[in-house]
C-alpha cells in the first residue's frame, strides 16, 4: 500500500511527480483515506470537557531535540488515544521560551494547543516502555505506523496565525516559490569537524555524517527527472551551504542565522542542552529549526537521511500537506528502519 511506500523504500523517484500524475486522486485517496475520520474523533477526544482525571493521561516533554520531542509525544498521544483518554503535556517546551514569544509562550507561540486543559497533579501519568507499533489502536494498525504517525504529527503541530505569518514573511524574503527540492542536511550538534570529509561521529553511537556529495547527487537526479533546480537547503553547517552555493544551475535557498554557533568547536554538546544552559541564541535556535522544518514541508520533493529525526518529521509533515507521497531520497536508512526509532 501506498502508505506504507517511506517505511520501507530509502527512494521514491516515480517517472511523473504525484502532483501531476493521471493517478494523483488515487494515490492520495490511498493516503489520506480515513483522515477526517481520525482527526475528527482527536478533536473530540480533546474537548475540554474530558479534562477530568478519569479522562486525562499527563506526559512531560522529553529533554531532547525539537523532532525527538514531537516523536515521543506521538507515541504517548496514541497510548492515551488507544485507552480513550486525552492527552496533557507538561513541562518545558524549549522552542516557545525565548523573548520573541510576546504573546504566547511555549507552544502556544509557534501552535494551536491542542487541549486547552491545565496539567495536574490529579492526573494519572502513566510508565510504559512499549515499541511505538504496539501502541497504535488495532484499529488504524493495518494503515502502517507512516500513515499513523504523520497524522499524529499533524495534529499535534497546527500552526497558529502569527507562526503562519512568519512563515509567509520568510517565503517572501527568499524568494519561496517552486516546485522546490527540500533538502536536509543532519550535521552541526551530530557531528564534530575533525576532519575535512565530513566529520567523525562525536556523541552518538549510530550517527553518521556526510558531506554534501550524497545530497548533490540525488539533487542532480531530480533535476534530470523533473527539470527542478530551486533548492531550499536546511542544515546547521555552514560548509553545506558553502558547498550547495558553489553548484552551478541551481538557485539555493536558505534561512540566514549565525550558523557558526551551531557546528565545529561549538557543537561539543547536544543543540537542546546549549540553548537551556544559555549558551546559544534560544530565540535563533527555535524560529530557525522550526522555520525550516515548516519550509521544509511546503517543498514538493525531498531529500534527506531518516537516521534523522527532523528528517523523518519534515518528510511526515509534507506527505500530510501534499495529501500523498512525494517524491523523496534518504542518503541513510528508511523512515521504517532507522536505529535510533525503528518503526
Amino acid at each position: 500500500a501506498l502508505g506504507r511506500l517511506a517505511s520501507v523504500e530509502v527512494e521514491y523517484f516515480p517517472q511523473v511527480m504525484p502532483v501531476l500524475s493521471d493517478s494523483r486522486w488515487a494515490l492520495s485517496a490511498s493516503l489520506l483515506n480515513g483522515s477526517r475520520e481520525l482527526l475528527h474523533r482527536l478533536q473530540n477526544l480533546h474537548n475540554t470537557s474530558n479534562c477530568s482525571r478519569e479522562k486525562v493521561f499527563v506526559f512531560e516533554y522529553n529533554d531532547q531535540g525539537l523532532a525527538a520531542v514531537v516523536s515521543d509525544a506521538t507515541v504517548q498521544l496514541s497510548y492515551s488515544f488507544a485507552r480513550s483518554r486525552a492527552t496533557v503535556f507538561q513541562g518545558e517546551w524549549t522552542y516557545g521560551l525565548h523573548k520573541g514569544c510576546r504573546h504566547a509562550s511555549g507552544v502556544a507561540c509557534h501552535f494551536h494547543p491542542h487541549f486547552d486543559c491545565e496539567a495536574s497533579q490529579d492526573f494519572q501519568q502513566p510508565e510504559f516502555e512499549s515499541h511505538p507499533r504496539d501502541v497504535i489502536p488495532a484499529e488504524y494498525s493495518g494503515r502502517g505506523s507512516f500513515w499513523w504517525y504523520s497524522h499524529l504529527s499533524h495534529y499535534l503541530l497546527q500552526e497558529n496565525f502569527d507562526f503562519q505569518l512568519k512563515i509567509a514573511s520568510a517565503k517572501a524574503q527568499l524568494g519561496f516559490y517552486g516546485p522546490i527540492i527540500g533538502v536536509h542536511v543532519r550535521n552541526g550538534d551530530y557531528c564534530s569537524y575533525e576532519n575535512d570529509k565530513g566529520g567523525i561521529c562525536l556523541m552518538y553511537k549510530h550517527c553518521i555524517c556526510d558531506g554534501f556529495q550524497p545530497y548533490l547527487e540525488r539533487i542532480r537526479r531530480v533535476r534530470e527527472l523533473y527539470g527542478i533546480s530551486t533548492v531550499f537547503l536546511a542544515t546547521q553547517d555552514p560548509r553545506i551551504i558553502a558547498a550547495a552555493k558553489a553548484e552551478q544551475g541551481f538557485r539555493v535557498l536558505h534561512l540566514e542565522f549565525d550558523r557558526d554557533q551551531l557546528t565545529g568547536k561549538n557543537a561539543r554538546k547536544a543543540l537542546h542542552w546549549r540553548q537551556k544552559q544559555g549558551y546559544v541564541d534560544s530565540e535563533m535556535v527555535s524560529e530557525s529549526a522550526l522555520l525550516d522544518l515548516f519550509l521544509l514541508r511546503d517543498c514538493d520533493v525531498f531529500i534527506g537521511a531518516f537516521h534523522s529525526q527532523y528528517s523523518r518529521l519534515a518528510y511526515q509533515l509534507m506527505a500530510i500537506k501534499q495529501g500523498l507521497h512525494p517524491p523523496f531520497s534518504s542518503v541513510h536508512l528508511s523512515w521504517g528502519s532507522t536505529l535510533t526509532y525503528p518503526l
